[in-house]
This record gives C-alpha cells, sequence and structure tokens, in this order.
C-alpha cells in the first residue's frame, strides 16, 4: 500500500505535466502541482497552490477547459480534449459517497518546444502574441464596423478617396460602386460653396505627422446636403506624406440646433426691446422657424374666450386662416382647436381621413393642407393660452429631427408668451401699487449709502406735503424735516441699521412746510454686497396721523374716567375672567390695597378680601354675570380689611363685552355700608325694610348723579312711561348741539335718526314692554345741525326719584368707524397688490426650478445642455429685470 507521503512524491517527479484542483466551481484552486508543469508553464509552485486555476497563466488558455472540468463535475467520469499542440485530460477523484473530490489534470504537449521552434523558427511565446495580434484585429474590425462615422482614406498622389467602413450608406446614401465611379467623385458632391475651400484646405495641410479638421456640406444620395466634420491624420512613408486618414461624422442636427439657437437668441433680443408687439415677435419666430423647417408652414393662434382666434400665421393662405379664425374650442375643429381643448399634443398625419377634422377638412383640403400638428402653449397657473401648429402639404408624422425643433420651439414660445404676459401683470400692478398707496396713505423710499441719492415715491411726496418736480431730497434734508423731538432718536436708529445691518421698525414725526405735524410709522431695510458692505436702504412710510390723534383722545377720554373714578368716595375695581384686577380707582386702593402681593394689585386674586362666609355669594354674582353681559347684578359683600376687620359692603356688577359681544371684564361700583350695619343694639334691625331701600336708594342716586353730571360720556335720564328727558349731562348737550332746556322740554324723539329711527323706536319699545330689559346697539343719528353720528347706545333700567326710568349712555364712534373702514380698504388692497406681484416673481421662478429638475433627471446630450442652460439663462435674466423693475419703477409710483 502506497502512502500519502509516497504517491505526493510520486505525483511531483511524474513525467506528464499535471496538477490537482478542487471541485469548488467555478474557482477550481489548485491544491498540487508537479514538476514537469512548472517546467511547461515557467509558474513557481508558490504562484500556482492556493490560487485559482482559473486565473493561471498555462496551456490551458488555448483550451475550451471550463468545459471539460464542468463535464468530469457532471459525469464523474474522465475527459480529454485536445487541439494541434496540447492534449488534456481530466480524471475524477471519487469518495466513498460517490463525490469527486478532487480533479486531477494532465497536459500532453503534442509538439515540444524545440521541436516547435526548429520547424517554425518561432518560439512558444511567439506563437501567442500571433495568437493575440489575431484577437485585437479581430476587435479593431468591430470597432471599424460600429463606429458612428465614415472612415476614408485619401492619396495625395492620385486624389483617389477611399472608404475603408460601411457606414458611408447611412450618413451619405452612396454604395461602393458610386464611390469607385471616378476619382473625383467625393469633390463633385461637395457643396459648390465649400469645393474650391476644402480642396485647397486639404492641399495647405498635408504636412508631416499632422492633425486637423475641417467641417463641409456634401450632398446625400436623395439630393440634400449634410454638414460633416472630418478629423484627419496625415500619414507619412520616409518623411514624405502620402496618405490622408480621416474620420468623417455627420453634425446636421448639431449645425441646425446652433442656427436655431443664435435664431432664438435674436427673438430674445427683439422681444426685449422696448416698444416691440406681440404679433411682430411672432410672426419673425414663425418666419425663422420655416427656414429651419422648410416643408412646414407654421402658426400660433390664441386662446381666448373658449375660441381660438389667429395670432401669426405668414405663410398659411387668408381663406384659410380666416376660415378658422374665432372657432369655437372642441373635439372635431382641426388640430389647433382639438388641442386646445384635449390641453395635450394633436398630430394629424392626414387631414383628409382624421375625424378631429370633421367640421374643417374641406377648407384645409381645399389649401392643400394635408398634415397639421398642434402642441398647446401653459401659462404657469396651466392656462391654455395658445396653441403652435405646423402643416405639410402631403400626409406626415414627425420624425427625430422634427420633435426636437418641434419640443424647443414649444418651450421657447412659452417663455415668450409668458414674459409679455406677465409684463402686462407688472404694468396693471405698478398702477394698482399706485392707487394703493394713495388711498392707503402709504409711500416708500430707497437711499443709496455710497452716492448719497434718495428716491421717494409719488405718494411719499405727499404725505411730506412737497412738490417732487421742485424738491431734492438728500438724507440731510429728510431730517430737517423731522419733528425736533425726533431727531435724535431717528438718526440713532437709521445709525443702528447701518452697524448692526438689521432692519427695524418705528415710528416718527415730521414737520410739514405748512407747519402741520404728521406721524408716520416706518420700516427699513437694507441690502448688502457679497462682501458684507451696504450698498442701499429702503423701505416705506405709512401716515398714521388721523389714528394717532384718535388714539390721544381714546386715551384722554380714559384719563378723564380714571381721574374720575379715583376721585369717587366710593369704590370702583375691575377683574378679568379669572377673577385677577385688572384696574382699582384709588379708594379701593387705599382700603384693600394691602392684599396685594407686589407694588399693585393688579394681577392679583379678588377673592382675597372676601370673607369666606360671603364667596358663595361672590362666586354666584360673578356666574349671573357671565350669563347675562351688560345687565347690573347688586350683591352685599363682607370684605376684610387691613386689620382684619369687617367691611360692609354694597357692590353692582355687570360684564363688559369684547367687539363680538363676548364676556371682556366684570366691572364692580361698591359703597360702604359698615356704618348701618353697626347700629348701637341692633338699631339696624328695627328700621324697616322700606326705610333701608329708600337709605339705599338715596344714596344710589347721589353717586350716580355725582358720576352722571361729570362723566365725560353723553348720558341722558328718560322716563319709560312718557319717554321724557328727566336729566341729560354736559357731554350730552355738547354732542348733540341741543341745550339743556331743549332736551328737558322734549320726549326722545326729538333726536332725529337718519336712517334708524324704526329700529330704535322698536329696541325702545321692547324695553319698555320688558321691564328692567337692557338693550344696546349702534345707530345713526343726527346732531342738531344735520350732521349723521354714528353712536353706540347703551341703556340700563334704574329708578330715579321713585319713578321708573332708563339710564342711556351714548358712544360717538364715527371716527373710528370711518377709520377702521378706510383701514380695511387699505389692507384689501395692499393684499391684493403683494398677492399679484408674488404671481409675477413666481412665473420665472417656477420655470427656473423645472428646467433644473430636467436636468437632474433627464439623460440630456450636450447640445441638450446647453440649450436648457440657455433657457435656465433667459428664466433668470427675466426674474432679474422683474426685481430691477420693481427696485427702480415701484418707488417712482
Amino acid at each position: 500500500m502506497i502512502s500519502t507521503k509516497e504517491f505526493q512524491e510520486i505525483f511531483k517527479v511524474w513525467p506528464t505535466a499535471g496538477l490537482i484542483l478542487l471541485p469548488n466551481c467555478p474557482k477550481f484552486t489548485v491544491v498540487a502541482v508537479n514538476d514537469a508543469y512548472l517546467d511547461l508553464t515557467d509558474f513557481s509552485e508558490e504562484a500556482l497552490v492556493g490560487k485559482s486555476f482559473t486565473g493561471t497563466a498555462s496551456p490551458c488558455q488555448y483550451l475550451n477547459w471550463e468545459k471539460s472540468i464542468l463535464k468530469v463535475l457532471n459525469t464523474k467520469a474522465t475527459n480529454k480534449i485536445v487541439t494541434k499542440y496540447v492534449e488534456m485530460s481530466s480524471v475524477p477523484v471519487l469518495n466513498k459517497q460517490n463525490e469527486v473530490d478532487y480533479i486531477v489534470c494532465s497536459f500532453i504537449m503534442l509538439k515540444n518546444r524545440q521541436d516547435y521552434q526548429d520547424k517554425y523558427d518561432v518560439d512558444i511565446e511567439e506563437w501567442r502574441r500571433v495568437e493575440q495580434m489575431e484577437v485585437v484585429n479581430k476587435q479593431y474590425q468591430s470597432i471599424l464596423e460600429n463606429i458612428d462615422g465614415v472612415l476614408w482614406e485619401l492619396d495625395l498622389e492620385t486624389q483617389e478617396l477611399t472608404l475603408t467602413n460601411e457606414k458611408r450608406k447611412p450618413v451619405l446614401g452612396y454604395s461602393m460602386e458610386d464611390w469607385q465611379s471616378g476619382p473625383d467623385f467625393w469633390k463633385r458632391h461637395l457643396h459648390p460653396s465649400d469645393r474650391e475651400l476644402v480642396t485647397g484646405y486639404l492641399g495647405m495641410r498635408k504636412h508631416k505627422n499632422d492633425k486637423f479638421n475641417f467641417e463641409c456640406r456634401m450632398a446625400r444620395a436623395d439630393g440634400r446636403y449634410v454638414w460633416l466634420k472630418n478629423f484627419v491624420t496625415v500619414i507619412s512613408n520616409e518623411e514624405k506624406p502620402v496618405l490622408l486618414r480621416a474620420l468623417m461624422v455627420d453634425i446636421s442636427e448639431n449645425k441646425r440646433l446652433n442656427d436655431f439657437e443664435y435664431f432664438e437668441k435674436k427673438i430674445l433680443k427683439l422681444n426685449a426691446k422696448k416698444g416691440s408687439k406681440v404679433q411682430q415677435i411672432l410672426m419673425a419666430y414663425l418666419l425663422g422657424l420655416e427656414e429651419i423647417l422648410p416643408d412646414f408652414k407654421c402658426t400660433i393662434h390664441q386662446v381666448k374666450h373658449n375660441r381660438i382666434f389667429n395670432w401669426a400665421a405668414p405663410s398659411l393662405p387668408h381663406t384659410y386662416v380666416n376660415a378658422m379664425n374665432g372657432l369655437l374650442l372642441s373635439k372635431c375643429v382641426g388640430s389647433c382647436g382639438a388641442s386646445a381643448f384635449l390641453r395635450q399634443a394633436v398630430i394629424v398625419h392626414d387631414i383628409k381621413y382624421d375625424l378631429r377634422w370633421a367640421k374643417s377638412r374641406e377648407v384645409a383640403l381645399a389649401t392643400n393642407l394635408r398634415a397639421c400638428w398642434s402642441y398647446p402653449v401653459m401659462d404657469a397657473d396651466g392656462t391654455v393660452v395658445a396653441t403652435l401648429g405646423f402643416y405639410a402639404s402631403e400626409p406626415k408624422s414627425p420624425g427625430s429631427h422634427e420633435e426636437l425643433i418641434i419640443q424647443r420651439a414649444h418651450a421657447f414660445l412659452k417663455v415668450i408668451l409668458e414674459s409679455r404676459i406677465y409684463s402686462g401683470h407688472l404694468e396693471e400692478n405698478v398702477a394698482l401699487l399706485k392707487e394703493g398707496q394713495h388711498l392707503a396713505k402709504f409711500g416708500n423710499w430707497s437711499w443709496d449709502t455710497q452716492r448719497d441719492e434718495l428716491t421717494w415715491s409719488d405718494c411719499l411726496f405727499e404725505i411730506y406735503g412737497l412738490d417732487k418736480n421742485k424738491a431734492i431730497i438728500t438724507f440731510e434734508s429728510y431730517l430737517n424735516f423731522l419733528h425736533h423731538e425726533d431727531k435724535e432718536r431717528v438718526s440713532a436708529i437709521m445709525g443702528g441699521v447701518l452697524s448692526t445691518k438689521k432692519g427695524v421698525e418705528y415710528e416718527e414725526r415730521i414737520v410739514r412746510p405748512d407747519g402741520e405735524v404728521r406721524h408716520l410709522k416706518s420700516w427699513c431695510k437694507l441690502k448688502l454686497d457679497e462682501n458684507g458692505t451696504v450698498i442701499s436702504l429702503f423701505g416705506a412710510s405709512l401716515d398714521i396721523t388721523e389714528s394717532k390723534k384718535t388714539e390721544q383722545s381714546l386715551l384722554a377720554n380714559e384719563a378723564k374716567l380714571r381721574d374720575l373714578a379715583d376721585s369717587q368716595t366710593n369704590f370702583v375695581m375691575r377683574i378679568d375672567l379669572k377673577g385677577k384686577y385688572t384696574y382699582c380707582n384709588k379708594k379701593y386702593e387705599e382700603v384693600f390695597g394691602w392684599s396685594a402681593e407686589g407694588d399693585s394689585l393688579i394681577g392679583c386674586k379678588s377673592l382675597r378680601t372676601v370673607f369666606p362666609h360671603h364667596l358663595k355669594q361672590a362666586f354666584n354674582v360673578g356666574e349671573q354675570c357671565l350669563m347675562q353681559p351688560e345687565k347690573v347684578y347688586q350683591v352685599e359683600l363682607d370684605k376684610i380689611a387691613s386689620d382684619g376687620s369687617v367691611i360692609h359692603t354694597l357692590w353692582d356688577f355687570v360684564c363688559l363685552t369684547d367687539k363680538l359681544g363676548g364676556p371682556r371684564e366684570i366691572q364692580g361700583i361698591g359703597i360702604d355700608i359698615t356704618d348701618w350695619k353697626l347700629k348701637k343694639d341692633g338699631a339696624l334691625r328695627e328700621i324697616s325694610e322700606r326705610e333701608i331701600t329708600a337709605s339705599k336708594q338715596q344714596v344710589m342716586n347721589e353717586r350716580y348723579h355725582e358720576l352722571f353730571q361729570h362723566s365725560p360720556q353723553p348720558m341722558w335720564v328718560y322716563e319709560v312711561d312718557t319717554l321724557r328727558f328727566i336729566d341729560v349731562n354736559e357731554a350730552a348737550i355738547k354732542c348733540y348741539g341741543y341745550s339743556r332746556e331743549e332736551f328737558l322740554s322734549a320726549n326722545t324723539a326729538m333726536i332725529k335718526l337718519a336712517e334708524d329711527m324704526h329700529r330704535y323706536l322698536k329696541v325702545m319699545e321692547s324695553a319698555n314692554l320688558e321691564k328692567n330689559m337692557v338693550f344696546q346697539g349702534v345707530f345713526r343719528q343726527q346732531h342738531k345741525n344735520g350732521e349723521v353720528l354714528h353712536m353706540d347706545i347703551r341703556s340700563n333700567p334704574m329708578s330715579f326719584n321713585e319713578k321708573e326710568t332708563y339710564l342711556v349712555l351714548a358712544s360717538d364712534i364715527t371716527d373710528r368707524l370711518n377709520h377702521f373702514e378706510d383701514i380695511e380698504k387699505q389692507n384689501e388692497k395692499l393684499k391684493e397688490i403683494a398677492w399679484m406681484q408674488s404671481h409675477v416673481v413666481r412665473a420665472p421662478l417656477t420655470r427656473m426650478m423645472s428646467l433644473i429638475d430636467l436636468l437632474k433627471k433627464e439623460e440630456t446630450t450636450n447640445s441638450d445642455n446647453n440649450r436648457l442652460f440657455d433657457y435656465l439663462l433667459s428664466s433668470a435674466l427675466e426674474l432679474d429685470e422683474i426685481v430691477k423693475d420693481i427696485s427702480v419703477k415701484t418707488p417712482k409710483v
């Protein structure tokens, strides 16, 4: 029995070249190799063992070894393959489970190296190089046949041009026999304008090892000229140029696209020219399209009011144009009408047989129109504004060349029409902005800090009371208009803007040339360059003089009311819906200020001053007030004095409302009735209920009389049964213009109402029928001089000298209503202006985003990229023009 070690030694010195592989397909790792194989291949053992047999250089590279080894694995039987030089045998080594453990491969050279070298005078390496050259030649031939161009060679001595690949036919359409019909065949088919130029150029450039290229036009077999670009190399022999070898590529499509781009740039310049009319631009554009597509007649229809109208058709017959003009959109009104109706491209190969031409077929055929392709042009909102049509005199469908041109034309036309549409919108917006600024008394300005040039809008001149044709405005002159009390503050604000480079909002006062003081609310922002340097400041000013006057008047009235409340000997306080103080008069602060958590009672809880046994009463009266706002509820509450003693108080509570009629806060007016409660030996209990009520009523009458006469708010008291005035205060006399005697000698109908008499009397009648009913409303009344007043009327029932009466409070809100109405109108105008301006700026930005998205998602050629970048540039230029127009023109409005 031979041991494994002996077997390895025998295999090592075995005279036949061999190796042992693992059956790990497809790697087939080498586990052993003998000396004969190493001698045959010139490999070392380390370079083979443990490596994949697939990657080794061996005689097996000239055999279909993979097929042989796989066959051994599948059949588990010996397999042999033979070539002219090598015989390979593969033997499987099976285990007990009848599975392949190893594959033993042996190689026999049918011709040894020495015999091969003696017979062919070449060694094995040379044989390998020969076979590799054959592979390279096959690859070279494959490249020649698949290259996208014509390869030619020109003999400089005979001037004979030879084609070396088969691309001549698809590029030029000629057979090999055509090219061999004469040495000057290629010269005769050059474009007449290029013939002399090309032959002379080739003669000049035939220098040693020179490389150059040139472009020319050559006639195809069908008579159509194509543009060709030639990449030429000069081949020399013994220092003398003998041959020109070149690659000729069809560049007709690129040439047409370049011409198209140049043509589009001319149209864009014409469109940007001031005063150019849209129809003039469209006619020029269609004429250029017809030069690029000479087999077609082009048209642009405008779409409006659900009909199509001719916009431009330079080559179509007038009879056809007139017949199609103004037709209602539908599926059967030709390609253009159907395209606008369906909002998609409509391609009609043959008008004669297409149902979409059912209503217009006869007029089209009569003018020799057989094919029509139409494409809808939509604005940024997706509305069809026009259609682009292409007509042919024979049945035809678009080819790749036409589709490319049409896609570009469609996209370009959309840019032209959108720019025209939005320039019109911009003019409208500028006019609307000017009108809106005038109505809102809202002016804008800009300040070039480097040139110290200040530009104002017309409305700002009006606000300052200046003649824009005479006034010279600089920053210094602007400061001179400021109120003397505001100059230092505003100068500091503007300096802060320049130093912090942040916008600001502020109020200022100006003094007009006639001495009138105006209040302005102003905004200021700044523009920086790339380095962060301030280029300019810009902003706006709103005239708020009237609202300031109203605000000051309201503050003055509030101050008077506060003074009146503070002068009272009774308590006055207000609490919010959470029970916290929002206002306390001086008397209340003096008595109950001890409960404050800080320096003031404002914001503190009001129930801290109520004894626990009256907390429930306080809660109940608060709920009643919230359930029925504007109604007065009376309650007695025991309050805690600073020393802990009891202060007996009597309160009238009422819930005040907001503009919508909802609860806002609760107001309370109270008096100290401690003396009544503390009569010796319970004397208070002996006083009859009637006397107590009378005393209370007397105190209340005195209190309300004092408040009544000194109140700045118009008030009067009238008797329920007779509707006659019982009392009236000075504020009402001043408000309505009637004397006190005139009021007291007449009934309430004396105050005439403009259009609200019926509603006013009806409310009063209801209030009289339902005793103690509170009513409130805004009514239009008249001053004694006839002026219409808007009055907020509120009425509460009260007892006056033992009579059933109503206390009426009136507030003149005429100026406030007028002011609010003006502001609402101004705001609506400004919202409309802002909305329209945002859509103007958005249109080119939307196109830019769409073009960028197209560049990211689509696989495009360099020419497509150039075209898309041009569109992107034109959109950016348009956006820049819009911004400039807003920046330059708007301040002048």
